[in-house]
């Protein structure tokens, strides 16, 4: 019985009778179903990735490594049974070490599975990608969802405070600046009373020592006569 290798040389040699009939050595997982640990590799199968970058300064957006990560692990959760488009994915990484183009890997992994399961067929692939579109969606929305709720607790909430802070702020400035306006109108009234009162004490002593000096001097007049 052919192994998995064999097929796979088999596969390739009828897409191009030119290609190398180097033997794949690691295909024991080809055709099977995917645990998730074996995600890592999966997103490049088919065509390489951008370089992924995290920054926390510029505004150009680039992608997460770990939330590339964790939107697979959720797709391969779902894998659905039978072979379908993340089998084929698994077959193509049994052909990397291959010196073919990547559209004779993937033919060549079509026809391996096709090989193992006679009705597997484009359809399957294009129903399985359409599967873990919605997959994608649906982490898509359970992604922003989380970050609407970060963001409301983080930034719009904040934001309504700073507001209602900044709007006491200025209802106390107000009231400051009248408590002000009414302290200056006070100080200057009570120094004018002050002026007054004093000017009022001085012009009433004066006048009760004008009455104390009268009478105290008929006093002594009086009393210095032999009456």
């Amino acid at each position: 019985m052919a192994s998995i290798g064999e097929k796979i040389k088999r596969a390739l040699i009828k897409e191009d009778p030119q290609v190398s009939k180097e033997v794949v050595q690691d295909t024991t997982n080809v055709g099977t179903q995917i645990p998730v640990s074996s995600m890592g590799s999966i997103s490049s199968s088919f065509a390489p990735t951008s370089t992924i970058e995290q920054s926390t300064s510029s505004p150009t957006a680039v992608a997460d490594k770990n939330i590339i990560d964790r939107i697979w692990n959720a797709i391969v959760a779902q894998n659905r049974p039978g072979p379908d488009y993340l089998e084929l994915k698994t077959t193509l990484q049994s052909l990397d070490s291959l010196p073919i183009t990547l559209e004779q890997k993937i033919s060549a992994a079509f026809n391996v599975l096709k090989g193992q399961y006679p009705n597997f067929d484009k359809n399957a692939i294009l129903q399985a990608i359409d599967f873990y579109l919605g997959v994608v969606e649906t982490e898509k929305q359970t992604g922003l969802g989380e970050l609407d709720k970060l963001e409301h607790e983080k930034v719009s909430s904040v934001e309504t405070e700073i507001t209602e802070m900044q709007t006491r702020a200025q209802q106390m400035k107000a009231e400051y600046d009248a408590l002000m306006e009414q302290i200056g109108e006070k100080n200057m009234a009570m120094q004018a009373a002050k002026v007054e009162i004093n000017n009022n004490r001085m012009m009433f002593n004066a006048s009760i020592q004008s009455v104390l000096d009268v009478l105290n001097t008929d006093r002594q007049k009086i009393e210095s006569l032999t009456i």
